[in-house]
């Protein structure tokens, strides 16, 4: 398995690209999925079919076009509502299980980002 993230990653799956390695045996080396080098592949081919590090590194490094909106900030009674169970010194999770008895779908990781 490599230890590559990133550049060194995208750099190391157009090598192995090259080469002609089957996608599982890139998965493989990289520790990844076979079907997470899949779509790696096909998200990120040029125009000759083949893959480019610098073309993948680019997509990476651009903002989404669209960023989603924080739940808590969309929603104000939902927000509301988790601020009195803050109040009361609920756990995210316990906090999280209450709403959706209520109707409402919220997870404990959306509570604890809003929390930092």
């Amino acid at each position: 398995m490599i230890d590559c993230d990133g550049w060194l990653c995208h750099k190391h799956l157009e090598a192995v690209h090259v080469a002609g390695l089957s996608v599982e045996m890139m998965a493989r080396q990289l520790g990844r999925f076979p079907s997470t080098v899949y779509r790696e592949l096909r998200h990120n081919c040029c125009d000759n079919g083949g893959y480019s590090a610098l073309v993948a590194q680019r997509r990476c490094d651009q903002p989404t076009r669209h960023p989603k909106q924080p739940k808590l900030t969309t929603d104000p009674e939902l927000a509301a509502k988790v601020r009195e169970r803050q109040v009361m010194r609920w756990s995210p999770h316990a906090s999280s299980a209450d709403l959706r008895v209520e109707g409402h779908r919220i997870c404990a990781e959306t509570i604890y980002a809003a929390l930092l």
